[in-house]
C-alpha cells in the first residue's frame, strides 16, 4: 500500500477510474467525484451493481456476491488487452465488490483504493470484517431487515431514511442529503454473509490504497484500521 515511481509519472488522461458505491446507492453518488475526477483529465467511471442505482433488479433477488458485482466485473471482461489498466475505488461496502473484482480480474486492475472501505481478507465475510458495529446498526434500526416472501431470514436490507442523514451524511450539506433519501435502495443481504476467497497471486498481486475516514459512522475509524492491520498480503 504505497506510491510508486509509476504512480507518480503517469499522465492522468490515460487512467480509467472506475467508482463502486457502497450499500443502498448507485452511480449517482459519486457525481460530484466524478465531474471533479473528469476536470482533472481523469476517464471516471460510475456503475450501478446489481440492484442498485437504476438497476432494476430486486435485492431480494440477489443471492451472491458474483451477482452483485456483474455489472462490475462484466466492464473489466470488456477491456481489452490493450486497454490500460483501471483504477478501482471502491466505498463502504463497495470494498468488498472491488476485491471481488481483483480476484477475478487482476489482468485489467491496476490498482484499488479503499474508502473508509470494507477490506475483507481471505476466508473472510464482509460481517467478518463489521463485527458487532452491524449488530449495532441493525438494533438502532439504522438498517431494517427484509424478508421476500416465503423466506426465514433476511434478503436485504432497507436504509431507515428517517435517521439516514446522520449516520450516512452526518458530514453532508441539506441538498445532498435530500438527492440522497430520493434515491436509496435496499442491498441484498446475502453479500454481508458469503465468505471471500482471495489469493495473493491473484487479489494480492494488486496494490492497494486506504483513505481512512475519522468521522464516518457507518465503517467506524477502528474497524477501517483493523481491516488494514491485518492485511496478510
Amino acid at each position: 500500500m504505497h506510491q510508486t515511481g509509476a504512480d507518480a509519472d503517469a499522465a492522468p488522461a490515460k487512467r480509467t477510474m472506475v467508482f463502486v458505491h457502497g450499500a443502498g446507492h448507485g452511480a449517482w453518488c459519486w457525481y460530484q467525484v466524478v465531474t471533479l475526477m473528469q476536470a482533472a483529465g481523469f476517464n471516471a467511471v460510475t456503475l450501478d451493481l446489481t440492484s442498485g442505482g437504476v438497476d432494476k433488479t430486486a435485492a431480494d433477488n440477489v443471492k451472491t456476491i458474483s451477482q452483485y458485482a456483474k455489472p462490475l466485473t462484466d466492464f473489466l471482461s470488456d477491456q481489452s488487452a490493450s486497454d490500460p489498466k483501471v483504477v478501482l475505488v471502491g466505498h463502504s461496502l463497495g470494498g468488498v465488490l472491488v476485491s471481488y473484482a481483483m480476484e477475478a480480474h487482476p489482468d485489467k486492475v491496476d490498482k484499488a483504493i479503499f474508502l473508509s472501505a470494507i477490506m475483507p481478507q481471505d476466508g473472510e465475510t464482509p460481517l467478518d470484517v463489521i463485527g458487532s458495529h452491524f449488530a449495532t446498526l441493525l438494533q438502532l434500526g439504522v438498517f431494517k431487515p427484509q424478508q421476500s416472501a416465503g423466506s426465514s431470514s433476511p434478503t436485504s436490507v432497507a436504509i431507515n431514511l428517517t435517521i439516514a442523514p446522520s449516520w450516512f451524511y452526518n458530514q453532508s450539506p441539506a441538498e445532498q442529503i435530500n438527492l440522497a433519501l430520493s434515491v436509496l435502495g435496499d442491498t441484498p443481504y446475502s453479500v454481508f454473509e458469503e465468505v471471500m476467497t482471495l489469493t495473493p497471486k491473484r487479489y494480492g498481486s494488486i496494490n492497494r490504497y486506504y483513505i481512512l475516514c475519522g468521522l464516518d459512522k457507518m465503517i467506524p475509524f477502528d474497524v477501517q484500521v483493523k481491516g488494514i492491520v491485518l492485511i496478510k498480503w
